[in-house]
């Protein structure tokens, strides 16, 4: 694991001994399908940081979904993948300028600033 000073060297652009990796965040399918492998992998590697997350107030209506479609934070549409590991994005939520200046104004959550100072305590 890479130290503090590391990581901050790393992220102003200096060198260090490695690229930071954050190699422990699977999708839950690929867990269950591919079990003995993801305990192989945590044991050869440690990740180089811990990801957080931070709670966002959802500002748009839930979309209409298409069967077997679900929808992100962001509003973004996915579908399991065919062979039932992961997801992939199913149909686009912004196309146009238009589009994408009404979702960063209307649309877009926002990080609830209460639940980030819990979060994050």
């Amino acid at each position: 694991m890479l130290t503090k000073q590391e990581m901050k060297d790393c992220l102003a652009g200096r060198s260090t001994p490695v690229v930071p990796a954050l190699f422990h965040w699977y999708d839950g399918k690929f867990v269950e399908k591919y079990s003995a492998d993801v305990e192989k992998m945590r044991e050869q590697y440690e990740n180089d940081y811990v990801g957080g997350w931070v709670p966002c107030v959802r500002r748009a209506a839930e979309p209409e979904l298409e069967p077997g479609e679900f929808v992100d934070e962001w509003g973004c549409l996915f579908a399991a993948a065919p062979d039932g590991v992961g997801a992939h994005p199913t149909r686009p939520i912004v196309t146009t300028v238009e589009e994408w200046e009404r979702y960063v104004a209307e649309s877009m959550p926002a990080l609830d600033p209460e639940a980030a100072d819990a979060h994050l305590a």
